[in-house]
């Protein structure tokens, strides 16, 4: 079972190790952040995405790990060894490259790029010296390339080393759809390991180690595809055993009888025909043919030779054999560990200390920011016809008792309750529908305003504290993207997997269909080919995205496709569904994802695992400074934070 820890997860303290357990401070914390945000400006990059081909999906991470451009992925994101691919650099360029070698079992691949330069690279380390609950952050592109964006940091810690579906790393560094490729890093900013796939669970964050890129490498670069099954596909039963290559049944008067022999298998090659009667191997009777088979398996290796007495028209022969491996399942030697003529990176050393989390010490850290926290928030009660939400809102005026919180989770009759245990009537007064944010009034006494003035902004890696009501703490993690603006999450949803384009065949390929989606309810089917949507025709991808983003759900458009030679058109109702990518859907989000998480002018992101209701509360900077109000949990792996800046700007609006 997936270890499962407090709701809280982040917020833990940190102690490096080497050094006596004491109470941590500030200080200490403070030396981690600034270790994560030189790391994330040192390996982001290096971070790069991934699409098919030139003009095919992008929704892939993956790693460039030397300067001649040598770059790690996850074997799923590999569609053909072979083929050609275009990695995606952060700063807009795209690199013509080629699929090398990949094995599907454990999920690792290899690209190289085909233009000769000096590219961003990261060192690779060494993931088998990494140990239970040291500190990684996960690097990577969620959702698919966004130039604009940038990709996402998230931090985490090591919760096994080998996870129980396979030889993977577990961590609580959330991923999710997208980030498939990229790499995790320990805080000296090497890669121990490539994102793979996930769970239900928030910990259930599956990474490949880096060791097993660099034990394979040369098959890789070598193009070669194998371990074929799945990711953690369970191990071949054939594989290293030695197979006789014969089917025979048991005799009621003692022996076995021949009945089907395998071509070029080791039986054919020795001369046992159908027919003959096995009554001795080695000297020994065998009672069964299923005690031959396992006594084969399990005494004997590929390369033995064992004698096999025959009665052929009532004559006994012996037979030697040489015992093969069978048919189909033969497997060459891995070559090892990477040796001095090994293409592989070397493994960089270690620079910096380790940290490890302590979950005991919590309170210590924050309580002196605690005190005044707990009179700045309020929990809001209101109906929604017969449902009850909560939602949290931030003491903005004391002795008015002005309140604000998220506009969009305030229903009827609201009521506030404040952190000494009070109760009473919430006034709901302005609006600002554009920034999801409403001005309440209460009756309350005993309250603290915060400021939403004086307030720096936050750096990708900083950490940033959510409070909660009566001096709870609800959220502590690190800044995943600056301040942006965040596209809006309501666009039309067709619900389809684009394939690769070709010059050749006009409009874009359909590869998959999501089940119940728009294009599905349609009629659309899988390898249809979209040559118009509305009045557009499509040159690409690109020009199918750009139309579904000018469009809301809701909203109905004639589609105009291509199947084999026959030409159909659908009327199709664009769906709502968010953040569809290459990796399909990610799974649900424990207490769900709040209702409106788009649409604002500047939001930052952090990996704090907020629950909806947990929005409306002041987001603090490890000095207690006020930095912004949680606004939406919007995905598996971050929530959004309106930066303090934008708050005041709309708060002084409200007030007039």
């Amino acid at each position: 079972m997936i270890r499962s820890f407090a709701r809280i997860l982040p917020l833990v303290l940190f102690l490096a190790i080497g050094v006596s357990a004491q109470t941590p401070t500030r200080a200490d914390l403070g030396e981690l952040e600034s270790r994560v945000r030189t790391l994330v400006d040192r390996v982001a990059p290096a971070t790069v995405g991934l699409q098919i081909g030139t003009d095919g999906p992008a929704g892939a991470s993956a790693v460039i790990v030397s300067a001649d451009g040598w770059v790690l992925t996850a074997a799923h994101c590999i569609p053909e060894v072979g083929g050609k691919m275009t990695v995606l650099l952060p700063d807009g360029r795209r690199l013509a490259a080629t699929a090398l070698g990949k094995n599907d079992r454990l999920d690792i691949g290899l690209v190289r790029i085909d233009e000769k330069g000096d590219w961003p690279w990261v060192p690779m380390g060494l993931s088998s010296a990494l140990e239970i609950d040291e500190a990684v952050v996960a690097i990577g592109h969620p959702s698919g390339f966004d130039l604009a964006r940038g990709p996402l940091v998230r931090l985490g810690w090591i919760l096994a080393r080998s996870a129980p579906h396979g030889a993977f790393l577990q961590t609580t560094a959330k991923v999710r759809p997208g980030d498939s490729g990229g790499p995790l890093f320990d805080l000296d900013g090497r890669v121990v390991g490539i994102h793979s796939n996930i769970n239900t669970s928030l910990d259930g964050n599956f990474h490949v180690p880096v060791d097993l890129f660099r034990e394979n490498w040369d098959r890789m670069a070598a193009k070669e595809h194998w371990g074929k099954g799945g990711i953690g596909a369970r191990e071949d039963p054939w594989k290293g055993k030695p197979y006789a290559g014969l089917e025979a049944e048991n005799l009621d008067e003692g022996g076995l009888l021949v009945k089907r022999v395998r071509r070029m298998a080791s039986a054919a090659r020795a001369g046992i025909k159908p027919g003959d009667v096995i009554i001795d191997v080695d000297g020994t009777r065998v009672p069964t043919w299923r005690q031959l088979g396992r006594w084969l398996r399990s005494e004997r290796r590929i390369g033995d030779s064992v004698v096999f007495g025959v009665l052929r028209e009532g004559k006994r022969l012996e037979f030697e054999l040489t015992l093969l491996p069978k048919p189909g399942h033969e497997e060459k030697p891995p070559p090892g560990p990477a040796k001095a003529s090994s293409q592989a990176p070397p493994a960089s050393a270690a620079e910096g200390p380790r940290f490890t989390r302590d979950f005991e010490e919590l309170a210590a850290v924050f309580d002196k920011a605690q005190d005044g926290w707990r009179r700045a928030v309020v929990r809001i009660e209101s109906r929604f016809d017969e449902e009850t939400r909560e939602i949290l809102g931030t003491v903005v005026d004391a002795g008015k008792g002005l309140v604000l919180t998220k506009a969009s989770e305030i229903g009827a009759e609201p009521v506030a309750h404040t952190w000494s245990g009070g109760r009473g009537e919430a006034v709901l007064g302005a609006s600002d529908l554009r920034a999801d944010l409403a001005l309440l009034r209460i009756e309350a006494e005993d309250l603290t305003a915060v400021d939403f003035e004086a307030s720096p902004a936050l750096k990708p890696g900083a950490f940033a504290v959510t409070a909660g009501s009566r001096a709870r703490i609800v959220g502590v993690g690190v800044v995943a993207v600056a301040e942006r603006e965040i596209d809006p999450i309501r666009v039309a949803v067709l619900g389809v997997f684009l394939g690769a384009s070709s010059e050749e065949a006009p409009g874009v390929l359909v590869e998959r269909i999501s089940d119940g989606g728009a294009a599905a309810t349609a009629g659309l089917l899988a390898g249809d080919r979209i040559v118009t949507i509305g009045e557009v025709t499509l040159g690409g991808p690109q020009d199918l995205h750009d139309f579904l983003r000018a469009h809301l759900p809701g909203e109905k458009a004639k589609v105009g496709v291509r199947r084999g030679e026959e030409s159909l058109e659908f009327e199709v109702t664009f769906g709502d569904r968010p953040d569809l990518d290459m990796n399909g859907d990610e799974p649900p989000v424990p207490g769900g994802l709040s209702g409106r998480r788009g649409r604002f002018a500047s939001a930052f992101r952090y990996d704090a695992p907020l629950r909806p209701r947990d929005c409306g509360a002041p987001v603090f900077d490890l000095q207690g400074r006020l930095v912004g109000l949680a606004i939406a949990r919007a995905s598996r792996t971050h929530a959004h934070v309106l930066p303090a800046s934008l708050v005041a700007r709309v708060l002084a609006d409200l007030r007039r």
